[in-house]
């Protein structure tokens, strides 16, 4: 009777009878129900199995997914870090306190955190050097030029590059290394622009005219023609196209002499964009940080800081040969070209730099001396008072540059 009733009646009567019942269904027949309910133990039972079967494809991808993730950590932990900073011991610093203006940043907090050389960081996001433009290496005139003075221009430098590239094979930024490698092995583009103005009027004499001033860049020639840094003398006296002449004069600075080839008074230096040129410097402010932790994890001992000086430093750099072209100088009415990037450049610091950097990223990142910085050619740090300069100068900056060159000249 209640399934005929409910067959025949309308939606609106059968509510009070399921509000009754306490059930609630759509106003379909009772078979259309029966129906329905066998649908739905049917779904379920498909549903159960499929859910089974998607739980152990799941449960096999997991599986492939955490043994992959093995294997790729298992590898990286066989290469070891790309960075100077990865697998250091990380934590927020103290905070500081409000530092009065008249200290210049120089007041440093308590940290675990190892405070590593911004000028090593700085390779690791440096963009890479430029090359000379192509229109300059399409010009048909400079190209007769280097066809003229092809006995006196020279790439040559006293690093090993070979060495020096393969030990740097797992550093972040290849572009960067690539780059400098190149500019090592091709010689250096100081970052000009390449527009080369013909000149009407080319400075012939030097700024000096002191004889002791005369005698030290007639001194500071000799030396470079027996180190291969200058060419012999040119036979003719003739600039060709493309070639560029730079007055040179002396800055005596306690005692020693330092020859200057003035680029801004040729005008050379209008063609390198400041902005490029700019150079991050370890100054006493990390330095200061890391001479701060020192202290405060060794409160007992006696600290000492020391440097080495790499001589020259410029001068082991390669001129790129279309840049030396612009680089002729005059000793004594003879020309010279100089071979090697100069005091006076305002791109040499750059490029040095680049070297630099890769050479304290290397004693970091091998030899895991993580208080090393470097101020341009200058390479300091810190130990303790009881050893020796030797054990200093051999596991700090010297052994940073032994493992990219041949040894370079450096002073104490």
């Amino acid at each position: 009777m209640v399934t005929q009733w409910l067959h025949q009646a309308p939606l609106q009567s059968a509510h009070p009878f399921l509000a009754e019942t306490g059930t609630w269904v759509s106003a379909k027949p009772l078979a259309q129900m029966g129906t329905s309910m066998a649908f739905a133990v049917s779904v379920k039972a498909n549903t159960e199995q499929r859910t089974n079967l998607s739980a152990t494809l799941s449960s096999k991808l997991d599986q492939e997914k955490e043994l992959a993730e093995a294997t790729q950590r298992a590898t990286k932990a066989r290469e070891g870090p790309r960075s100077i900073n990865s697998g250091l011991k990380q934590r927020l610093d103290t905070p500081l306190i409000d530092v009065p203006c008249f200290r210049q940043h120089y007041v440093w907090s308590n940290s675990t955190n190892k405070h590593l050389s911004p000028a090593a960081l700085y390779t690791e996001s440096a963009p890479p050097l430029p090359s000379p433009p192509s229109h300059l290496l399409q010009d048909q005139k400079i190209q007769v030029s280097l066809l003229a003075m092809k006995d006196h221009i020279k790439v040559e430098t006293p690093f090993n590059v070979n060495k020096l590239e393969s030990m740097l094979t797992d550093h972040p930024n290849q572009p960067f290394v690539q780059s400098v490698m190149t500019g090592l092995r091709e010689g250096f583009w100081p970052l000009n622009d390449g527009e080369w103005k013909v000149e009407l009027k080319e400075v012939i004499d030097n700024y000096s005219t002191d004889e002791g001033d005369l005698d030290t860049i007639c001194n500071f020639r000799d030396k470079g023609r027996s180190a291969g840094h200058w060419s012999d003398e040119l036979s003719d006296s003739e600039l060709l196209p493309g070639m560029k002449m730079s007055p040179m004069f002396v800055v005596w600075q306690n005692g020693k002499a330092h020859v200057v080839t003035d680029h801004s008074g040729s005008g050379i230096n209008d063609g390198i964009p400041k902005s490029k040129a700019k150079v991050p410097y370890d100054d006493m402010h990390p330095f200061g940080q890391s001479l701060h932790d020192a202290h405060t994890d060794n409160p007992s001992h006696c600290i000492i800081t020391f440097k080495s000086d790499v001589a020259s430093a410029f001068l082991n750099l390669p001129a790129h040969p279309l840049w030396q072209l612009r680089q002729v100088v005059i000793v004594e009415g003879k020309l010279y070209i100089v071979r090697c990037l100069v005091f006076g450049n305002c791109a040499s610091p750059c490029c040095w730099c680049t070297v630099s950097g890769l050479l304290c990223w290397l004693a970091i990142r091998k030899l895991s001396i993580f208080s090393l910085h470097v101020y341009m050619d200058d390479f300091f740090s810190w130990n303790f008072d009881h050893v020796s300069w030797e054990a200093l100068s051999t596991s700090t900056s010297s052994a940073a540059l032994i493992l990219g060159s041949n040894p370079v000249p450096f002073q104490r």
